[in-house]
């Protein structure tokens, strides 16, 4: 791990620049959330297709490396090595589903409510970020807050953060 030196008039030009990062990285959420929820279920659509097409391409090799070694294939063998081929694209679907599922129940945050969060989470990291109060990382409390304050921020969720704004006063 690099150790930063910071001549001490950059200080707060570093604060500005860790929470200018978090808010992009905030934005960039916003927007793969927004894509998610609008184009999610075609993607999904286009995914088990695809998966489909694997499937069928497994199969066909099975029979083919089956015929190569002069037997015929067995069908309930073929089917147990095509399900352990799938397992993973079988995952991804999934994972997926439930993030498509997860987009279309998140709520559109209002441009007040957007603000507040900034706002919240700019107190907060100003007390808690790691960056900038080393003794975060000593603390598990203080730590915990921290994780708390940043799932809340990239997840819009305005109550965890006030309820977190609480703890830490």
């Amino acid at each position: 791990m690099n150790i930063i030196h910071i001549a001490n008039g950059d200080y707060p030009r570093y604060e500005e620049l860790l929470l200018q990062r978090d808010q992009l990285k905030k934005e960039a959420n916003l927007y793969r959330l927004s894509y998610i929820r609008i184009f999610g279920g075609v993607i999904n659509d286009i995914f088990k297709k695809y998966i489909s097409c694997i499937e069928l391409k497994k199969s066909i090799a099975y029979c083919q490396a089956a015929k190569n070694h002069g037997s015929k294939p067995d069908l309930a063998a073929m089917k147990v090595f095509v399900e352990q081929q799938m397992t993973a694209y079988r995952e991804k679907l999934h994972e997926m589903l439930t993030e498509y599922d997860n987009a279309k129940a998140s709520g559109t945050v209002t441009d007040e409510e957007l603000r507040e969060i900034k706002s919240l989470y700019r107190k907060l990291a100003k007390q808690l970020h790691p960056d900038i109060s080393p003794l975060i990382n000593n603390d598990p409390k203080l730590r915990e807050l921290w994780e708390r304050a940043c799932a809340a921020y990239n997840g819009n969720d305005l109550e965890t953060l006030r309820e977190t704004e609480f703890l830490v006063w």
